[in-house]
């Protein structure tokens, strides 16, 4: 259970730390094409969080996560915006209108957790 409070809370962080990034970077609020609904950036969201902890258990020190996460990370994101139809750039477009409409935001963001938090207790019960 703590870890889970820790990788909820871990999510959280990444997330709002890519948002706020987007949000310095863009300033447009319309709507981009192409274009993701709040479930299909959810399951986006998800996909990444999961990329970022399988980056993460599979480095090969914990000191070592930063430069492992930075040189696999494109053989990691790229698949997962292919799987949306969508580069990094439209990820960031999207992401940025979803910012402007912060309660949109939120409530993808806690989908994605709950999601994620079903997924960790799904796996505890199967074991």
């Amino acid at each position: 259970m703590e870890q889970l409070r820790f990788q909820t809370k871990r999510i959280a962080g990444i997330l709002i730390g890519v948002s706020v990034m987007v949000f310095l970077f863009a300033c447009k609020s319309d709507k981009p094409q192409p274009f993701l609904n709040q479930k299909q950036m959810c399951e986006l969201m998800c996909d990444i969080r999961l990329a970022e902890a399988h980056l993460y258990q599979t480095r090969e020190k914990k000191d070592e996560a930063n430069r492992v996460m930075i040189e696999r990370s494109l053989d990691v994101y790229v698949p997962i915006f292919q799987k949306y139809g969508i580069n990094y750039e439209q990820y960031l477009a999207i992401e940025n209108y979803y910012m402007h409409r912060p309660e949109k935001m939120e409530k993808i963001l806690r989908a994605a957790a709950q999601k994620l938090s079903e997924m960790k207790e799904g796996q505890t019960t199967e074991r």
